[in-house]
């Protein structure tokens, strides 16, 4: 209804997408899943500047932890997938490739560590992911996004905790005013952080703001008007059933005007 009610005061959200002077990024390593995606995507096809901080000293560091979805917990998978397998084998019996690492031989050999999953040997704590997000701007036969380290454009060697706490933010907010003075294109087509990574981004901002070849907004826009209209008549015929049901006045027995006489009728009695 707020897309309609901008389409009618003359908006377009699409007139309005992809047209920025510069945008920049800013991560510590640690964006995973939607976001590696939002920031690969606007690094590589909507021109933007990637900052990121932290990392180890002199190493370049990817923008992002992790690309893809669905993030699992190893503590709480791997019992999971050992129940599945010791079930598995009992219901096909031994005569499986499984079934043929779990006994004999194999288990001499203790094939069976490297074929069920088990716990961590330490008190270290993992999480994986899977449905991998491949990027089309590497290329029809790239590997998943998550097997590539991609930096940013330049990496401050400065490490901040944040979390809830308000006090957390003292130091990155030092950091905005250093990225913010910073001249974004030249950061963005100069050299990369290291002799390694020299790469410059694929695209430039789009400052042009843009415009398909036809424009249904012509036709978009009675459309929402009839439906705004619709809707309008809608809620206020709910509210008037629900006022009549509910808050209209009633009338109470034995209270109000007296009956008048019928004309044209005849009382009469039983003999």
């Amino acid at each position: 209804m707020i897309k309609g009610l901008l389409y009618l005061q003359g908006a377009s959200f699409i007139k309005a997408q992809h047209q920025w002077k510069e945008i920049a990024i800013v991560t510590n390593g640690l964006c995973g899943s939607a976001c590696s995606l939002i920031a690969t995507k606007l690094q590589f096809a909507e021109g933007a500047t990637v900052f990121t901080y932290g990392g180890v000293p002199g190493k370049p560091m990817d923008s992002s932890a992790f690309a893809g979805g669905n993030v699992e917990t190893y503590s709480a998978f791997w019992p999971q997938v050992f129940y599945a397998a010791i079930i598995g084998d009992i219901l096909y019996g031994p005569d499986t490739a499984i079934g043929a690492r779990l006994r004999t031989s194999g288990a001499n050999r203790k094939d069976y560590a490297n074929t069920l999953l088990l716990p961590m040997p330490t008190t270290a704590i993992a999480t994986f992911n899977f449905n991998m997000m491949f990027a089309k701007e590497f290329g029809a036969e790239a590997l998943p996004r998550e097997f590539y380290n991609i930096p940013g454009h330049k990496n401050y060697n400065e490490w901040h905790q944040t979390s809830t706490k308000d006090s957390t933010w003292a130091g990155l907010k030092t950091l905005y005013v250093k990225i913010a003075d910073e001249d974004w294109a030249a950061v963005r087509t100069g050299p990369g952080q290291t002799a390694e990574v020299s790469y410059t981004c694929a695209a430039v901002p789009p400052t042009e703001p843009f415009v398909r070849e036809w424009d249904f907004d012509v036709y978009y826009k009675p459309f929402i008007f009839f439906a705004l209209c619709c809707c309008c008549c809608c809620c206020f015929g709910f509210w008037y059933a629900c006022w009549k049901m509910c808050c209209a006045p009633r009338s109470r027995p034995g209270v109000g005007l007296p009956h008048a006489p019928v004309v044209g009728m005849e009382m009469r009695t039983a003999s």
